[in-house]
């Protein structure tokens, strides 16, 4: 059976649609595809935006950290040397009195030492020169006053002062020989030096 022009123009005419219709779904297709990418692209630019902004907060929140952890640990170095201080102002603030009234004690011990025990005729005086005494010693206690007579000690630099040295075979060199003046700590630090005299190797003959 034969075909007319016509037929063929119709086939080729309907196989032509047919193409464009593939092709335009194909485009169609790309064109979906390419809205997608477009998409993850955007999302991915956001997402390393997003925790571009996340690290750097992170950061910022490490440094105030830091920073309030150093803040408080000055806060508390400024409470300590506070605390010190007034716990300093309470131990040694009266160290100008008790200085001065040592050189009393000096007095009095050196008076009580020329009074001869034994003289009926002083006894009254010397017994009211020790009760003073002892009642200005108690008082240096409660004060946590402390002598220091390093008799026969080693010499102690920190505590004594060398007023002479004294050659001698009896003592090992560097030991006390004699107290002149008797020294004082308050607290435990010194506030006033015990004045010596200190042994040191006797020369050979």
């Amino acid at each position: 059976m034969s075909h007319s022009s016509s037929d063929i123009a119709e086939q080729e005419n309907l196989k032509t649609l047919e193409e464009a219709a593939d092709a335009g779904e194909y485009l169609e297709a790309e064109a979906d595809d390419a809205v997608d990418l477009a998409n993850e692209s955007v999302e991915t630019v956001e997402v390393l935006s997003l925790k571009s902004q996340v690290d750097q907060l992170q950061k910022q929140l490490v440094q105030q950290q830091e920073e309030f952890l150093r803040a408080q640990a000055e806060a508390q170095n400024i409470r300590r040397r506070a605390q010190k201080d007034i716990e300093n102002a309470h131990k040694f603030g009266a160290d100008a009195l008790i200085n001065a009234l040592l050189p009393v004690v000096d007095s009095l011990e050196q008076g009580i030492a020329m009074l001869n025990a034994d003289d009926e005729a002083l006894k009254p005086a010397r017994e009211g020169a020790l009760l003073t005494l002892k009642m200005l010693v108690d008082l240096l206690a409660k004060q946590n006053v402390e002598p220091v007579v390093p008799l026969h000690q080693p010499f102690n630099p920190e505590q004594h002062q060398a007023m002479t040295l004294h050659p001698t075979d009896e003592h090992a060199p560097n030991t006390v020989l004699n107290v002149l003046q008797k020294g004082y700590l308050l607290h435990g630090r010194v506030l006033r030096p015990a004045l010596v005299v200190v042994s040191k190797a006797a020369t050979a003959a």
